[in-house]
């Protein structure tokens, strides 16, 4: 979910404030006033403070200064507001407090460091915005504060527990986020209400690492109407007292440790416009009450162990609804028919539980419905469904995998569906042919038919839908030749803005092997250009117009009967990170101009008919033998010398390479069985002796290597043009990915360098990853492996000889 709608409360206070304040008066601000500002701006580190110096640099009352609002009687600043402009330091708390009548504060989207209990001196403050910064430390106590209407600290490190109550001390406190730091530990369970009780009406605590079950003291706080608990470890049941929090619009217990059944309270909840519990333990079945909600618009209960009739849920209540979740749970029955009272929803997805039966008739009439999901279920009749579903013209995204087992893909005109942006018919084990209505389809994006059982030849009418950039036809049993037409597939051959919509809560994902989870994609523009044709029957050669597909990043034609030579021209496919050819009966020499393709993370050729010299440079360094295994012709060698068979053979180079391992292991097992018995002589003698320092040696020892393992992994490389310069967030975003390596090519040296783009998201998790500022390098910097979007803002750096 969004964080707009976190943030939404205190923003809207500021912006009110900032048009409720009378304009500045032509005369001087207050004196007090001018030099506190003054010292705020000295006060911070070197960058921001010039920055801000020039912009008050002008004449006049501070009072017309950016960012400096005032009363409209003795020109006394009131408040002051500085978002987003590259301010760092420690928050200047003395000059602030200078600031006799400042009531709003805001210094969101800076680099502020230290702590936040500076704020806590400016006694008359209303409002706080801190958010997204730097700050450390625990949270201030905010009983100093008796006026204090808002408090935003999200999106920080700051730590510690929680107290002494859940408004922090603060009285009058009415929206308080804390969301997106390290805080930790119970919530507090005082057992009085906190003193902030008859006035908090937002609460965001989520994104933290609170542990333990919901305190009483919680649902005491009876004018709360937004609640935000969100991936913490919070665990247990919630209780009935639930109902308490009548004046509720917003509710997220997801990503938790909640266990039990759901309380079926939510008739008292009448207020309730989004429920999202999603990733718990929650188990039996849907509350009934879930039916009163009347002004709900977002339910979302997905990835948890909910059981029973779905059916038995009465939908027709929640006339409203735009988004349904309840993918990945143990719900079984058929599919609701009061669904389709919801004329409002716009997105349904109940993938992964036990639904069987046909898709209802009356689903016909979801003429809002755009995305809809139902894999990993049970359904039957596929025309059927493909009739109905025709009927919502508003469809963009279908997910109907692993339904329909052995059925027959309706070939015939279906009507509708022309806005189709996404199709998924995988793993259904469907009869028939490639349909021809898909070809009215003109806004196809991603197509999956794999894992089916489709004949007949690929269409070449395929490649005339424009916008697809992502196809799967692998695992059937197509024969023929690859259509020249998808050498032409405009999205492939240049980069173009994709039409299609933003996933915000149907996740898709990727998976080539039934054995492996895949990889999320919660958005169309972040799906890998793909055309995935493997493990079918077809023939004929490689196309070398394929070299056109600029924009493809994976390629596998593997497990087929293709044959002739592997094109030179594939080297013009900059962008491509894995090339399978593997399995096929191509003949001839690789290309020694694939070493350019410096994306290339995964290549293979095994099992065909290649011979000559296996290219050396570029990515192909870091290739196992195993993609080359299967070809007796190849070596590894630039020479490729000749064995006593004259054949030349990678398999040979191991063989070889290993009996020179076993005569190297034989005479090193001589020298260690003599060593061992100086080294037991030369232990008796120094036992003594290193006795007093043997622990602190260990010690020392220990830590050491425990850091050089750490630093031992593969990590990402950063290449920059300065190399005094200091990498920020927005640096990271602009940043290029070029490729994959393991350990011993970074220690080495052995670095590509290309372009292509990347999102920062997209390297969290990875090792040995090379990026690229958009300025060309030369300098290479090693950091430690990226998790998180904070450890990015926050990465060290260490110099690569």
């Amino acid at each position: 979910m969004g964080k707009c709608w976190l943030l939404s409360p205190l923003l809207l206070f500021l912006a009110l404030s900032a048009v409720l304040l009378p304009p500045p008066p032509a005369a001087a601000c207050h004196p007090d006033d001018l030099r506190a500002l003054r010292a705020f701006a000295g006060n911070l580190t070197a960058g921001g403070d010039d920055l801000l110096r020039a912009a008050w640099s002008g004449g006049g009352s501070c009072c017309g200064w950016e960012g400096v609002g005032c009363d409209g009687a003795g020109g006394r600043v009131t408040a002051l507001r500085l978002p987003g402009r590259g301010l760092a330091g420690p928050i200047p708390g003395d000059s602030l407090a200078g600031l006799a009548r400042l009531e709003v504060l805001d210094l969101s989207r800076n680099a502020f460091s230290g702590g936040a209990s500076p704020v806590a001196a400016i006694a008359g403050l209303r409002a706080a915005d801190l958010s997204s910064n730097l700050l450390l430390g625990s949270l201030p106590d905010l009983a100093a504060l008796p006026g204090l209407v808002a408090f935003n600290a999200s999106n920080n490190s700051l730590s510690g527990a929680l107290g002494p109550d859940l408004c922090a001390g603060a009285p009058a406190l009415q929206v308080f986020d804390l969301s997106g730091n390290r805080l930790a530990g119970a919530l507090p369970s005082s057992a009085t209400l906190p003193p902030c009780a008859a006035t908090l009406q937002e609460l965001f605590l989520g994104a933290n690492s609170f542990t333990g079950a919901l305190p009483a003291a919680l649902f005491g706080l009876a004018g709360l109407r937004r609640l935000s608990l969100a991936s913490n470890a919070l665990a247990g049941q919630v209780s009935s007292r639930l109902r308490g929090l009548t004046n509720l619009t917003l509710l997220d217990l997801s990503v938790n440790r909640f266990s039990g059944r759901l309380p079926d309270v939510f008739g008292d909840l009448t207020s309730l416009e989004h429920f999202w519990a999603h990733s718990n333990g929650f188990s039996g079945s849907l509350p009934p009450s879930l039916s009163s909600l009347s002004s709900l618009r977002d339910l979302n209960l997905r990835n948890n162990s909910l059981s029973g009739p779905i059916a038995h849920a009465n939908f027709s209540g929640m006339p409203l609804l735009a988004s349904v979740d309840l993918a990945t749970n143990h719900l079984n029955g058929s599919l609701p028919v009061s669904l389709a009272d919801c004329s409002k929803l716009k997105s349904l997805s109940i993938a992964k539980n036990r639904l069987t039966g046909k898709l209802p008739e009356d689903y016909s009439r979801l003429r809002s419905l755009s995305m809809l999901s139902l894999s990993n279920n049970s359904l039957h009749n596929i025309s059927g469904a493909l009739t109905v579903l025709g009927h919502c013209e508003n469809l963009t995204t279908l997910i109907l995998t692993k339904n329909f087992v052995g059925e027959e893909l309706p070939s015939d005109d279906i009507g509708g569906l022309k806005s189709l942006e996404v199709l998924a018919l995988g793993d259904c084990a469907l009869r028939g042919r490639v349909p021809e209505w898909l070809s009215q389809c003109k806004k196809l994006e991603v197509l999956d038919l794999s894992w089916n059982q489709l004949v007949g030849t690929i269409p070449s009418w395929i490649g005339e839908l424009d916008h697809l950039s992502y196809l799967d036809l692998s695992n059937n049993s197509l024969v023929g030749e690859v259509p020249r037409s998808l050498t032409q597939l405009k999205s492939l051959v240049t980069a173009r803005r994709s039409p299609g919509m933003v996933f915000t809560n149907m996740p898709l994902y990727v998976k080539h092997n039934r054995s492996t989870s895949g990889r999320q994609y919660n958005q169309l523009s972040n799906f890998p250009p793909s055309l995935l044709l493997n493990n079918n029957g077809l023939n004929g050669t490689i196309w070398p117009e394929f070299g056109n597909l600029k924009e493809l990043h994976v390629l596998d034609l593997s497990n087929n009967v293709m044959s002739g030579s592997i094109p030179d021209a594939l080297s013009r496919m900059e962008n491509l990170e894995l090339l399978d050819l593997s399995s096929n009966n191509l003949s001839g020499s690789i290309p020694s101009s694939l070493t350019e393709l410096t994306f290339l993370s995964k290549f293979s050729v095994a099992h065909n008919h290649l011979v000559g010299p296996i290219p050396n440079g570029g990515q192909f360094l870091t290739f196992t033998n195993s993609s080359f295994e299967g070809n007796p012709g190849l070596c590894r060698s630039s020479s490729c010398i000749l064995n006593q068979s004259g054949e030349t053979n990678v398999n040979n180079v191991t063989q070889s390479a290993t009996s020179i391992r076993n005569r190297k292991n034989k005479i090193l097992g001589v020298a260690v069985c003599m060593g061992l018995a100086l080294a037991v002589l030369l232990c008796v003698i120094l036992v003594n002796i290193s006795k007093k320092e043997a622990r602190a040696v260990s010690d020392e020892d220990v830590e050491g290597a425990c850091h050089d393992t750490y630093y031992s992994y593969s990590k990402p490389v950063l290449f920059f043009q300065n190399s005094a310069k200091e990498l920020s967030v927005s640096d990271l975003i602009s940043c290029r990915l070029i490729g994959v390596v393991p350990e011993a090519l970074l220690s080495s040296g052995a670095f590509v360098i290309s372009s292509g783009g990347q999102s920062t998201t997209d390297f969290y998790g990875y090792v040995g990853v090379f990026v690229l500022l958009p300025d060309d390098s030369a300098t290479a910097r090693e950091v430690v492996p990226i998790t998180s979007e904070f450890e990015i803002r926050n990465v060290q750096y260490v110099q690569l000889l």
